[in-house]
């Protein structure tokens, strides 16, 4: 072998040699300091309204405390909980709430992302995924009475079983009380909710109807009610027109 052939090949082992171990080096400057052993957490399928709580697991592998700063979430995440800093060689808990509320026969996925100190990772996002189960089908869950004083205003609630989730309805009553009242009858599939105002004067007025169950999955059901009185005497909106009665003055209306 010539002494070219061999200079050539000590000259390439010696790059990279020289290569790996600027690699390595640099590898072990910029090495993330925090590290997440699980950034997903994917929980069990729930009944809408069960709360989803997990903590996820933060390890500090740095030479420095790193601070918590501040917490971005989606809308669900009700409450996310987490030590102001994570010492240096320490591990934390980031707790997240999540509220299942509104998200019934759908599959969620949501996240908080955390804010940090840290120069290799300013920022960690924490994510919940799964499926909500309707627990029962309430059509509708929000209604609406609305109506002159004196009119007879009422609202049919129909209240459908499903075959994974049986249950019976075993107390009514309403939060307040004052302005509506209502009768459950049980139905083959389930039971219907004849909701009729009792209200005269005219107002808004807001109430929920509260259902206790025989079920551990579902103790409660409920339907809010939403009451919209109108005076009778009142001249309609579009009998109303605006003039303006000065050039310094705001337009007002004129009932003639």
């Amino acid at each position: 072998m010539s002494v070219l052939k061999i200079c050539r090949r000590r000259f390439i082992l010696l790059f990279l040699i020289g290569f790996l171990g600027l690699y390595f080096s640099a590898g072990n400057a910029f090495a993330e300091d925090l590290v997440v052993p699980e950034k997903v957490f994917l929980f069990d399928t729930v009944v809408e309204g069960t709360p989803v709580v997990h903590g996820f697991i933060v390890k500090n592998k740095g030479k420095a405390p790193v601070q918590l700063l501040r917490v971005r979430t989606d809308c669900g995440c009700s409450a996310v909980t987490h030590p102001p800093a994570i010492a240096a060689g320490g591990a934390e808990t980031i707790t997240i709430k999540l509220d299942t509320n509104g998200y019934g026969g759908q599959r969620i996925t949501k996240t908080a992302t955390i804010e940090t100190s840290s120069v290799e990772v300013p920022s960690v996002a924490l994510t919940l995924i799964g499926q909500v189960d309707i627990f029962a089908r309430v059509e509708p869950q929000r209604l609406s009475l609305r109506g002159k004083a004196g009119e007879a205003l009422s609202g049919k609630v129909r209240i459908v079983r499903l075959p994974q989730y049986p249950f019976r309805i075993v107390e009514t009553r309403a939060r307040t009380g004052s302005d509506i009242a209502f009768q459950l009858a049980e139905t083959a599939g389930g039971y219907e909710l004849d909701v009729k105002a009792i209200r005269n004067q005219p107002g808004r007025a807001f109430d929920t109807i509260l259902m206790k169950t025989d079920s551990p999955v579902k103790p409660e059901l409920q339907v809010s009610v939403y009451l919209q009185i109108l005076d009778p005497n009142a001249k309609p909106a579009s009998e109303m027109r605006l003039i303006p009665i000065s050039p310094e003055s705001k337009t007002q209306a004129d009932p003639s």
